[in-house]
């Protein structure tokens, strides 16, 4: 294993700015507002989040919804797959409700459309969010004068500098979350306590890697733009090997160059999170032929059959027949995290420390 403390590769922009940090601060409080006036009103409208960067936005804020007895239902939509995903957070949908959206940012519209094309909201009375720019709402008010737009910050369409100027003030603040907003990769966030400091919890994260893999790896310390926060990555760079020993399903259709264990810790409130990179290489001519390699669906194969909870164009007969590759993404990430928490429980530095899922997100 090489340790490497030096590794410039940065999984927070430069937040230590005491401007950025006062504008952060700031916005939350906006956020909160916005909440409150314009999302919890009386008629209770159902409120839609999309994922994954509104949903950390937002976050925070579930609770004032929920106690105004409204339901909230977050959607991840996937292009490649013309499908999307609904979760329910408290109330099951009621359709026959109005809908409020909720967005980090519009920017072309370009996300708003998809949401309406799920034909999810029969009644989308108000899109809020962050940040918009300014021609895109003024073009999507003429065209849906049914439904209010409320942003906290408009920029003109041909400032592009502002606009990237307030998306980095966002990023900041997506950074002070804990949940990653990235991407499509599994994650699992935990509360160790009592409080860990990050020299025992890189022991115990590095032995517990050795415990499960024998392979090479490395380990390298991310650049840390907030000073509460501080991460690393582990990087397993044979782990083709490994898979193979443990028997993990379809292995015939992929090689998995390395995998990539990300962690980013909260120093003050002693939260880890854990996120995993599987970005397996498929033999193109064994995906083209699924069904001549496989007799079962991935809800048969995997222990998170991400496909079967799918809407959407996407084709539900192929899904219910073959394995598809997001499933297999995905649950190999979620193979590498179980893995590794199977040894962190049994590490014998770990004695004393409770490890506590707070928040995850499974694809």
């Amino acid at each position: 294993m090489d340790v490497d403390p030096g590794d410039h590769h940065s999984i927070f922009p430069d937040c230590n700015d005491p401007f950025l940090i006062t504008h952060t601060e700031s916005l939350e409080k906006q956020l909160q507002e916005l909440i409150l006036n314009e999302v919890t009103i009386d008629s209770k409208p159902n409120v839609f989040i999309l994922e994954r960067k509104g949903k950390i936005l937002f976050s925070p804020f579930f609770k004032d919804i929920r106690n105004n007895n409204q339901g909230i239902y977050t959607m991840k939509i996937f292009d490649n797959l013309e499908a999307f995903r609904v979760r329910a957070y408290g109330l099951p949908l009621d359709p026959s409700k109005s809908t409020i959206l909720l967005t980090d940012a519009i920017r072309n519209g370009g996300e708003f459309n998809k949401f309406l094309e799920t034909g999810v909201s029969k009644r989308l009375i108000k899109v809020c969010g962050y940040l918009a720019d300014k021609v895109t709402l003024e073009r999507l008010t003429q065209e849906y004068p049914d439904t209010e737009f409320v942003f906290l910050t408009l920029v003109p369409g041909e400032d592009y500098r502002s606009y990237w100027t307030e998306s980095a003030k966002l990023n900041c603040l997506f950074h002070s979350r804990m949940s990653p907003s990235d991407g499509e990769h599994p994650y699992v966030i935990q509360h160790i306590t009592p409080s860990i400091n990050i020299s025992t919890l890189k022991e115990i994260i590095i032995e517990s890697v050795e415990a499960f893999y024998s392979g090479p790896f490395t380990c390298k310390d991310d650049d840390n733009a907030r000073e509460d926060y501080t991460g690393f990555t582990i990087t397993l760079k044979e782990p083709d090997s490994f898979l193979s020993n443990a028997e993990f399903p379809v292995k015939h259709l992929y090689e998995t160059p390395v995998w990539k264990l990300r962690f980013k810790f909260n120093t003050n409130e002693s939260k880890l999170r854990i996120m995993a990179l599987a970005l397996p290489d498929y033999h193109p001519n064994r995906l083209q032929k699924l069904s001549m390699w496989l007799s079962r669906p991935c809800k048969s194969q995997f222990s998170q059959p991400i496909c079967a909870n799918l809407q959407g164009k996407v084709s539900q007969q192929g899904l219910n027949t073959h394995v598809c590759p997001f499933c297999i993404d995905t649950n190999i990430a979620l193979f590498a995290i179980q893995c590794l928490m199977d040894e962190v429980l049994k590490n014998p530095k770990n004695r004393g420390y409770s490890w506590n899922v707070i928040d995850y997100e499974y694809g």
